[in-house]
């Protein structure tokens, strides 16, 4: 590759010398534009940044530290060369700030300046070199992520993963978020018209254009299942769900020439129900193969279906987990909900709060543990999950009237001589 040059110097002699005395094109460099101070080079390069800037220090109307310091807002990667007549430390130590690759002192040794330009080309190379394996593996990543993606719903779909902490570990990894509703569909082409694409074109605009319309919402993706059926999963309420499937019939029927058939299953709000709101969507969709062919049929009841799971996972999971840190945070992501969401959810279902439910349970564990007299109560207190004995102490004492230490002699009064 060639790299550009911009020479700014306001010693004639010493620019023209640079100029004549460099052989770029053996150097694989390309003198883009030479000036007498900074402002000159600085209005020079807008246009196009050069890759490398060889500058004097002190020059009129702007020196070159300054226009190495805005030429770098120009194109952060530039190479700063900076040649001076002054032997000063402040001076240099203000380069090295700049990130200035080299820093050359008058009189200027030419073949010093020729293996400095040689050993910047080759970083300005190496730099490329690596540009290329990072976008060459950001492109190989975005052309495989989807396949994978889609590879791991059709295995939840279909009942293939069983664990559901590892189902949504891997979920999220594949970048679904938490969301209140999720809506499950499945859709078949049916009854091709006169004039209508052939089969494996209309396959494959149909997929791209339920793509582009899935961008309008949070989140969405899809996979052909083995049947022939497309099948498309979206972080969107039911009626958000059903006008996405509502334009993609108008582009099935105006576009494609085919009909188009749909069953979706709307307001789940945990992906451990998505298999079995596929099935629901599949079997619906085929009990009524031949009838309504340009309908799309609305399942309901996955709401109700699913609505205690997710409470009932954070139970156990406080239940097994309060002696550490939790957050509602952490929590509204294992169970793919939103903070708020969970939090109202939760109150519906128990009367509590998050908060108080995980208070509850540690002091709970607390009184058990201070029954045996060979724990000590900062020990109770970290294993129990408080942050310090005296936190632990004003806790204990609001809930039971009593400090950790007058409840543990209470219950050695209790214990017959």
């Amino acid at each position: 590759m060639t790299w550009t040059v911009w020479i700014a110097d306001d010693e004639r002699i010493q620019r023209e010398g640079i100029v004549e005395h460099v052989p770029w094109q053996q150097m694989g460099l390309v003198l883009a534009g030479t000036a007498a101070n900074g402002k000159e080079a600085l209005e020079g390069m807008q246009a196009a940044p050069p890759d490398i800037l060889v500058t004097d220090i002190k020059m009129p109307l702007m020196g070159g530290l300054d226009l190495a310091k805005q030429a770098k807002a120009l194109n952060p990667r530039m190479k700063i060369v900076i040649i001076s007549g002054y032997d000063d430390f402040e001076y240099a130590r203000t380069a090295i700030e700049l990130s200035a690759t080299a820093y050359l002192l008058k009189p200027l040794d030419f073949y010093a300046l020729l293996e400095t330009l040689k050993s910047v080309a080759s970083a300005c190379e190496e730099e490329a070199g690596q540009e290329r394996t990072r976008l060459e593996l950001q492109r190989r990543m975005a052309e495989t992520e989807p396949l994978a993606v889609r590879q791991l719903l059709r295995d939840v779909l279909q009942g293939r993963l069983a664990d559901p902490d590892a189902i949504e570990a891997m979920m999220r990894d594949a970048g679904m978020p938490a969301a209140d509703e999720y809506a499950v569909a499945v859709l078949r082409g049916a009854e091709e018209r006169p004039g209508a694409k052939d089969k494996g074109s209309c396959a494959t605009q149909l997929a791209q254009n339920l793509a582009s319309i899935g961008r309008a919402l949070r989140w969405s993706e899809w996979y052909w299942s083995d049947g022939d059926e497309l099948v498309w999963i979206a972080a969107a309420a039911e009626e958000e769900a059903v006008r996405a499937l509502e334009a993609l019939r108008v582009y099935a029927n105006g576009e494609l020439g085919t009909h188009l058939a749909a069953c979706v299953c709307g307001g789940i709000s945990d992906p451990g129900g998505f298999p079995e709101s596929y099935r629901r969507a599949s079997a619906e969709l085929s009990r009524r193969a031949g009838q309504d062919p340009n309908k799309t049929v609305i399942l309901g009841g996955a709401r109700v279906l699913n609505k205690e799971l997710p409470v009932q996972r954070i139970i156990t999971y406080i239940e097994t987990r309060y002696g550490g840190p939790i957050t509602v945070e952490e929590l509204a992501k294992m169970v793919f909900l939103t903070p708020n969401y969970i939090s109202n959810l939760f109150k519906e279902q128990t009367g509590e709060t998050i908060i108080d439910y995980v208070t509850g349970v540690r002091l709970r564990h607390a009184r058990h543990q201070l029954a045996d007299p060979n724990r000590k109560i900062y020990e109770i207190a970290e294993s129990t999950g408080f942050n310090s004995t005296s936190y632990f102490s004003v806790v204990f004492k609001n809930a039971y009237g009593v400090s950790p230490k007058e409840y543990r002699e209470s219950l050695r009064e209790r214990i017959p001589e």
